[in-house]
C-alpha cells in the first residue's frame, strides 16, 4: 500500500468512529408509585423527616402510618381546622401510599403539606388579584425567591415569566396593570464550613439600593411588600440588616415577609464546594430568626418557614446541575408541587398575616 493509501485509511477509520451521548438522570421520589385514582383504598402515611437527612432528632423519621382510615376522612378533618394565622406553622407531609413501609408505592404527586393544627386554605386568582391590586411587589432574593414569583404570575396572574434570575433588577406592570413586581437577584455565600455568616457581603448594599431606586414610589405602608429570603442564608445578622436599610430609606412600616432557608446545597445528594451542613443546627439558625419580629415588636413583618417541608423532600429535587436544589420545574411546568406550596404560604401571609401599619 502506498504512502497516500495508508494515510487515507487512518483517516477513513476516524470518520468511522461512531458517537454516543448518555443522558444520566437522578430518579426522584416523584418517579416511583402509580397515580392512585381511587385514594380512599390507600394508607396515609405521614412524613417529617427522612432517614438520611435528620435535623428532629427527637423526631420519628420515614413514613409513618396515621390513624386515618382514608384520604377523604384526612381531607374532612383538615377542612375543620381553623385558618393559620402566619407562615410558621409546623406541619408533616401526608401521602397515599399502598404500604407505609414501602416509598416506592406511594403517589408522592399527591402529596399534601399540612400543618399539625390549622390549615392554609387555597387562594384563588380572582382573591389574588384582588390582594396584589394597588401594591408594589419587591422581591430581593436568589433564585428560589423567583420561582416564587413565576409561580404567582403564571398561574395566577396569567403573565408569561420574564427575564433569568440571575439578571439585573427586572420590574414588570402586570395584574390590569394594578401590581408592580421589581425582582433584584442576589445570592449569599456562607464564609465558613458551617453556612454562618460573619459580615454582609460587600455587594449587598448595592443590590438594595438598586431594587429600591428602580421599584418607583414606594409608600411607607401595606401598598408597598418586600419579599426577601432564598436558599441558604437567612439568620439574625441578615434580618438586622434588611431591617436597618428600609428604616434608612423611610420604609420602616412596609409589609415584609422573609422566607427562611431551603433545604439546598447542603443534603445527601448534592455535591458542592459545601459539605453537608449539620441539618439540626441549621434549622436552629433559621427558626432564630422566627422569633425576631416578636423580640423588636415589628408586627408588619412575617416570616416563612420552607426548611422542613423542603428538607422532608430532598430527594425530589430537580435533577442535574449545580442547581438541583429547585422545586419549580417537575416535567417542564412551573408549578412544581413543593413550589406551589410555599409560595401559597408566601401569598397567605401578604393577603392575611401582616399587620402593617397605614401612616406614611
Amino acid at each position: 500500500m502506498s504512502p497516500s493509501a495508508n494515510i487515507y485509511e487512518k483517516r477513513r477509520k476516524y470518520r468511522d468512529v461512531s458517537k454516543y451521548t448518555f443522558n444520566v438522570r437522578r430518579k426522584s421520589l416523584f418517579d416511583y408509585g402509580k397515580p392512585h385514582t381511587y385514594l380512599a383504598s390507600y394508607d396515609v402515611c405521614s412524613l417529617v423527616q427522612d432517614c438520611n437527612y435528620v435535623f428532629e432528632p427527637l423526631t420519628k423519621c420515614g413514613l409513618q402510618k396515621t390513624t386515618y382510615i382514608s384520604w377523604n376522612n384526612m381531607i374532612d378533618d383538615v377542612n375543620k381546622m381553623a385558618e393559620c394565622k402566619g407562615g410558621l406553622a409546623a406541619g408533616r407531609w401526608f401521602i397515599p401510599c399502598s404500604s407505609c413501609y414501602d416509598e416506592k408505592s406511594c403517589d408522592w404527586k399527591s402529596a399534601l403539606w399540612q400543618p399539625y393544627d390549622c390549615r392554609y386554605p387555597d387562594i384563588s386568582d380572582k382573591q389574588l388579584s384582588s390582594c396584589f391590586a394597588g401594591k408594589n411587589l419587591l422581591f430581593l432574593g436568589d433564585s428560589i425567591l423567583h420561582a416564587s414569583m413565576k409561580y404567582a404570575l403564571t398561574r395566577h396572574l396569567a403573565t408569561p415569566p420574564w427575564g433569568l434570575p440571575s439578571d439585573p433588577l427586572v420590574a414588570k406592570v402586570v395584574n390590569n396593570k394594578q401590581t408592580v413586581m421589581n425582582f433584584q437577584y442576589v445570592r449569599f455565600k456562607p464564609l465558613d464550613t458551617e453556612g454562618v455568616m460573619n459580615v454582609i457581603p460587600a455587594d449587598f448594599d448595592d443590590k438594595f439600593r438598586t431594587l429600591i431606586n428602580g421599584a418607583g414610589i414606594l409608600h411607607n405602608n401595606a401598598s408597598t411588600v418586600v419579599l426577601f429570603g432564598g436558599a441558604y442564608w437567612m439568620q439574625p445578622l441578615v434580618y438586622t440588616w434588611l431591617m436597618d436599610k428600609l428604616a434608612s430609606r423611610g420604609l420602616k412600616n412596609v409589609t415584609v415577609v422573609i422566607r427562611l432557608d431551603n433545604a439546598a446545597f447542603h443534603h445527601p445528594t448534592k455535591m458542592t464546594e459545601y459539605r453537608i451542613w449539620d441539618a439540626t443546627k441549621m434549622l436552629k439558625r433559621s427558626l432564630s430568626v422566627a422569633d425576631m419580629p416578636a423580640q423588636r415588636h415589628e408586627r408588619h413583618v412575617q416570616v416563612v418557614n420552607s426548611f422542613n417541608m423542603t428538607a422532608a423532600f430532598y430527594k425530589a429535587f430537580r435533577s442535574g446541575g449545580y442547581c438541583s436544589c429547585h422545586f419549580d420545574y417537575y416535567y417542564r411546568r412551573n408549578d412544581g408541587l413543593v413550589n406551589s406550596v410555599y409560595s401559597k404560604i408566601l401569598w397567605h401571609s401578604i393577603c392575611n398575616g401582616a399587620e402593617a401599619p397605614s401612616s406614611d
